[in-house]
């Protein structure tokens, strides 16, 4: 007769089994490529590509380099550093990216193991919290994503903070309280979320914590002085944050305060309904601004009725750590509901879940402890999580191969939220990169008829326009993207430059001197304008031409012309004389 397995080994294996099943649901992410924002702040941005670029990663938001005139709201200097060492290890190669991703989700799902041990003390119960972590669907995003690293690196280190400050309150070790205070100052350089680390720690002395000697509660007084290290720190990030962004943050749309009230509860319905049955996922949304209260009355209802039965069941259990899950789940999400600093099109996505989805898992591990407690449940709860983890599993491994390129992601984008014009202006963008420059002026006009205020559809049609030879075309448009955007140096350096064409030489060189005054690192710039410049063969404009070749060969030096462009005008004005 065979003998059973050991209790204790199979608890021991548990996690590294958990672990086990995570990578090979995100196993795929390996062959994917760089996507969606990838391209624009990974593969064409020099300034995650080199060391000298470091120190003002801490003195300057996340797109400073790409978009210097326009305000930003990330002040993540540790996210562009990650990007960085990327660079440096892996290249240009995405795979290498990709593992790099999925590595910190595998140690943020053991995090909330060894967390969900601590406060459950049961092993079962802590694997199937850490399980439904590292599975669920709704971390495709965060994970399949090499851009979205920012949620897995930042709960990293929120975790460690947290799991430093227990192990801190259990031992009293000042090495965990340093380290505790560590991971709390990095969490803050990666992403905003981390300035609610105190109030997780707070949290956890008012409701977990007890004294050593006297299994009394922790004083709120005491808990109050220990976080006191914490407040400074949070205090010169808060510093540090307004000198880099002009203020703690930036208001980017126009979402009244009624607005923004009357959205929130459908928001909240979004996201519910994302934990709980997380299939349809996309990069893109139809969650459009609730503008009246007729619309906002039914999701207000239902979260009403939501927190109605939250409140029931936390008295009725009695669960100081459901409480606390609690805290862990509802207070991430408040800051997401400050609207007017996302992108029209942009408040809602799956990877904002990743920190709240923690408190959800912890939630689930102490319902299936309660029922494995419970001899007639027991099996009815073995059945329920291998259908839940089944579950995941296939919903992840499906739905994250739409991460896979470009046009799957866009399409995937398109077939989900219809109305939502930032992924029809992706892809039209997509099209444009593929050559298919018909399609995507159609997509372009398409997204203008639904919204002519649309600025950045407006640009890419007027260089879209610019690109097939069309001057006519391209000056309508981007003369409008340049009454919409007086900051964006690309719209008035290919005005100017159609303007000239055109043969509007003096409007259309002072229009592109104006583009290199807005950005004067863009690179190429100069060298266009200098070609333009020598075409006209007027001495003068040939002499401005040869100091702007000669710039742009010396801070450029990649450029492929412009200092045998130097050269050959060089000889041609000296032929001249």
């Amino acid at each position: 007769m065979s003998e059973r397995p050991n209790p204790s080994a199979v608890a021991r294996l548990a996690p590294f089994l958990v672990l086990a099943a995570t990578f090979l649901a995100y196993a795929a992410v390996s062959s994917f490529g760089f996507v969606y924002d990838d391209e624009s702040q990974i593969v064409h941005d020099s300034f995650v590509q080199q060391w000298h670029f470091v120190p003002a990663y801490f003195t300057s938001h996340v797109w400073q380099w790409i978009y210097p005139h326009v305000g930003g709201n990330y002040y993540r200097p540790v996210f562009l550093l990650w990007l960085l060492l990327n660079f440096k290890v892996f290249g240009l190669h995405p795979a290498g990216w990709h593992l790099a991703v999925l590595a910190l989700h595998l140690v943020a799902t053991w995090q909330v193991y060894r967390l969900a041990l601590r406060l459950t003390g049961s092993q079962p119960a802590a694997a199937i919290a850490a399980l439904l972590f590292g599975l669920h669907p709704v971390h495709i995003e965060a994970v399949a994503w090499i851009s979205g690293v920012t949620e897995p690196l930042a709960a990293v280190f929120i975790l460690g903070s947290l799991l430093s400050w227990m192990r801190y309150r259990e031992a009293r070790h000042r090495t965990d309280f340093a380290w505790s205070l560590v991971w709390f100052s990095l969490g803050l350089l990666t992403k905003e979320q981390a300035i609610l680390v105190p109030a997780f720690l707070l949290a956890y002395d008012r409701l977990i914590a007890r004294e050593s000697k006297s299994g009394a509660g922790i004083p709120i007084r005491q808990s109050l002085g220990l976080l006191a290290p914490f407040a400074a720190v949070a205090s010169l990030y808060t510093l540090a944050r307004i000198h880099a962004l002009q203020g703690f943050s930036q208001r980017v749309t126009d979402v009244g305060i009624a607005t923004n009230l009357l959205t929130i509860p459908s928001l909240l319905v979004f996201y519910t309904r994302l934990l709980l049955w997380p299939v349809g996922l996309s990069a893109f949304y139809d969650t459009g601004y609730v503008r009246t209260f007729g619309e906002a009355l039914m999701p207000l209802l239902l979260c009403l009725v939501m927190a109605a039965a939250g409140l029931f069941a936390l008295v009725r259990s009695r669960s100081r750590v459901a409480a606390f899950a609690a805290v862990l789940l509802l207070l991430p999400l408040a800051p997401l509901m400050k609207l007017d600093i996302f992108f029209r099109g942009e408040i809602a996505h799956d990877r904002y879940l990743y920190l709240p989805s923690i408190g959800f898992v912890l939630l689930l591990g102490l319902g299936f402890r309660w029922a494995f407690e419970r001899r007639e449940l027991r099996d009815y709860a073995l059945v329920a999580v291998g259908a839940v983890a089944t579950f995941f599993i296939a919903a992840t491994i499906w739905q994250s191969l739409n991460w896979a390129n470009n046009i799957v992601l866009y399409a995937r984008g398109m077939a989900i939220a219809p109305n939502n014009l930032v992924v029809r202006n992706d892809l039209a963008n997509e099209f444009m990169k593929r050559g298919q420059l018909d399609v995507a002026i159609d997509q372009y006009r398409d997204v203008l008829r639904r919204d002519p205020t649309f600025w950045l559809a407006r640009y890419n049609l007027g260089y879209a326009e610019y690109t097939t030879g069309d001057c006519a075309a391209a000056v309508r448009d981007l003369e409008i993207a340049a009454r919409q955007n007086a900051v964006d140096a690309e719209t008035f350096f290919y005005l100017g430059d159609c303007r000239f064409r055109l043969g509007d030489r003096q409007d259309g060189a002072a229009l592109m001197r104006h583009a290199i005054e807005l950005d004067p690192r863009m690179p190429n710039f100069r060298a266009s304008l200098a070609d333009d410049l020598a075409a006209t063969g007027d001495l003068d404009s040939m002499r401005q031409a040869l100091e702007l070749y000669r710039f742009e060969a010396t801070a450029n030096p990649a450029h492929p012309t412009a200092a045998a462009r130097a050269r050959e005008l060089e000889s041609r004005l000296a032929n001249a004389r």
